[in-house]
């Protein structure tokens, strides 16, 4: 009997406890296992583990220290094949805040689809 597939990792980055909640719980209702963390800091630094497996970011544009435009920055070159989907509470151009369900998931699902 062959084992079961993995599900798809999405890293959701925020610094907005709330978000992260939401987000996480949406996600893992889709099937998908979800890691998160609060900056870009963690976010690069959990991506840089030898047990890293991410298949797709939902990286927060606005953070206080290092922003999504510098994590995406560091992404693109450490990591270029990765899907990143930006998130912003303030711009209709990504994936806008609060998060709703089936927006959230297509977004996801659009961006593995496209890697």
């Amino acid at each position: 009997m062959s084992a079961a597939p993995q599900p798809r990792t999405v890293l959701v980055v925020d610094d907005e406890e709330m978000i992260l909640e939401i987000a996480q719980a949406i996600l893992e209702s889709g099937g998908f296992r979800v890691l998160c963390a609060s900056d870009g800091a963690s976010a690069l630094q959990l991506l840089a583990g030898p047990d890293s497996r991410v298949d797709v970011v939902l990286l927060d544009e606005r953070m206080p220290g290092m922003d999504g435009h510098l994590v995406l920055a560091e992404l693109r070159r450490n990591f270029p094949h990765l899907p990143v989907i930006l998130s912003s509470g303030t711009r209709a151009t990504f994936l806008r805040k609060p998060y709703r369900s089936a927006a959230l998931l297509e977004a996801v699902r659009s961006a593995l689809a496209s890697s």
